[in-house]
């Protein structure tokens, strides 16, 4: 598919931080009309070349055209203005409003009428609009609480065209990041439809940990690795196996296991009793061993709203979570202080403070959640605490005055999960902990659940990929119409097949 004038090309793109190059020399270009994956393990550099196109970095070296002008976006207006949206993995739809108040919010002086805004010709607008790029399948007077994850990132798509419209950008650039995480096998075919049908209206450069997906939807790939790429495969003639090979290299996948040598008190670190939360219909009762290992699984959320009870950032309609006996209050600060670590799925807008220092994020939770004072007071011990964080939960930044939100999705996942595994934890609570990573950040977080759990850390893991934690469960607890389906204890030989989980969820 490739011309003489591509809609955008990069010719030697450089970015280092503090002197470490997360991009050495990176060349590419994109064609109207097709999409582009972009392949890489965590740290490769895949988040600082879409840092760089969508204005948050400017690059130290390299020139980049886009439609035949130089293009060097300082900030992400500047990136919309010329041309290049960026669709992240969190999305920003606003649950409380419609598909049209969400489309055109911000834009509203575009469908005044003699001054006014009226519902009725904002609905008008939004459905005409839809139906021109062949999104009609998007009620534009649905209230967004109602649609699927793939139907809310599809909406995140269409504003961007949108956007680009009322800009007169003939040929706008979209980048897709990790459009399908979290998403079901259905959600994913969904939007890969709906995707394909925009590729007249414009071009795409897409990221995904998955391979397979990378393959089928892409027409090109460009492969990174340590910030260098290091090759072009042909989709049509690659294998997720191959594909994996070239974004590895020779580095070493480590494999996890549960422990099976830990030793196990007969008495729960945790209970919950005829418990309902949103989500639940039936209330339940549910005991955590120290150093278990528990998968929470099902198509619906009702395993995030448990999760979320646990942390204290939902209250229980009935029942009651104990930790060691004592009731686990509805509060964040209550459940800190009771021993109860999250990490939430949403990493960018619950877990990490962004645009604050590595540094901060680690220093600031240990001063509130475990009163270490003495790092308010000592900016050495604030950093020796930092270093030994970092390095011993082997989370690759250049500088611990990084921004948090400049690294890459697996790395930021290893910082929240350092965050929680404290000395304090006694129970430590994930909610889809994988998502959004790739193979190696994935065996990272395996590798801390199974320290987690030598300890004596009870783990509870809510996943929409039950599959790849099945090596480190100890017991799968499966969810299906607002109650508790079926329980597989995987350490008596009873490790359930992929079968026998769908058949728990669905």
């Amino acid at each position: 598919m490739e011309s003489s004038s591509p809609i955008l090309r990069l010719d030697s793109v450089s970015k280092s931080f503090n002197g470490v190059k997360a991009l050495n020399s990176v060349s590419l270009h994109l064609e109207l009309g097709e999409v582009l994956g972009l392949a890489g393990h965590n740290g490769a550099g895949k988040s600082t070349l879409l840092n760089i196109l969508s204005g948050v970095f400017t690059a130290d070296a390299g020139n980049m055209v886009l439609g035949g002008k130089k293009f060097r976006p300082n900030g992400y207006a500047d990136a919309n203005s010329a041309g290049v949206f960026r669709i992240y993995q969190e999305l920003s739809v606003i649950e409380n409003l419609t598909v049209a108040e969400n489309l055109t919010l911000g834009t509203e002086k575009y469908i005044r009428r003699f001054g006014l805004i009226t519902p009725k010709r904002t609905v008008k607008t939004a459905k005409a609009f839809l139906e021109e790029f062949g999104l009609g399948d998007l009620d534009a007077k649905r209230g967004v609480d109602k649609l699927t994850m793939a139907e809310r990132q599809l909406l995140e798509i269409a504003k961007a065209l949108y956007m680009a419209r009322l800009g007169k950008i003939e040929k706008p650039v979209l980048l897709l990041d990790e459009p399908t995480s979290g998403l079901t096998q259905n959600q994913v075919d969904f939007l890969e439809e709906h995707v394909n049908r925009l590729r007249q209206h414009t071009a795409i450069i897409l990221t995904t940990h998955r391979g397979s997906e990378l393959l089928e939807w892409s027409d090109r790939i460009v492969v990174l690795r340590d910030g260098r790429v290091v090759g072009e495969p042909d989709p049509k003639r690659t294998s997720p196996e191959q594909l994996a090979e070239l974004m590895v290299g020779d580095a070493v996948i480590s494999q996890h296991e549960r422990r099976n040598d830990v030793v196990r008190s007969q008495s729960p670190v945790l209970k919950m009793t005829d418990l309902t939360v949103s989500g639940v219909d039936k209330p339940f009762n549910l005991d955590i061993y120290p150093g278990e290992v528990v998968a929470l699984i099902g198509e619906s959320e009702e395993k995030t709203q448990i999760a979320r009870c646990l942390a204290g950032l939902e209250s229980p309609i009935s029942g009651t979570a104990t930790l060691g006996g004592t009731k686990i209050p509805s509060s964040v600060r209550g459940s800190l202080k009771a021993g109860v670590r999250f990490v939430p799925a949403d990493r960018g807008g619950e877990g990490l403070a962004l645009l604050q220092s590595v540094q901060s994020n680690l220093s600031l939770c240990a001063i509130a959640a475990e009163n270490r004072r003495d790092l308010a007071r000592s900016p050495k011990a604030e950093k020796s605490f930092v270093t030994g964080l970092v390095t011993k939960y082997n989370v690759k930044v250049a500088s611990l005055e990084q921004p948090s939100g400049s690294l890459s999705g697996g790395n930021q996942q290893k910082l929240l999960v350092a965050r929680a595994m404290t000395d304090a934890a006694r129970v430590i609570v994930l909610d889809k902990p994988t998502r959004g990573i790739d193979v190696h950040a994935k065996s990272e977080i395996f590798r801390l659940i199974v320290e987690a759990s030598a300890r004596g850390v009870a783990v509870i893991v809510a996943s929409d990929e039950p599959e790849e934690l099945m090596p480190i469960c100890d017991r799968v607890i499966a969810f299906r119409n607002g109650q508790i389906s079926a329980q597989f204890d995987c350490r008596t030989g009873a490790e359930p097949s992929l079968t026998e989980l769908a058949a728990a969820i669905s």
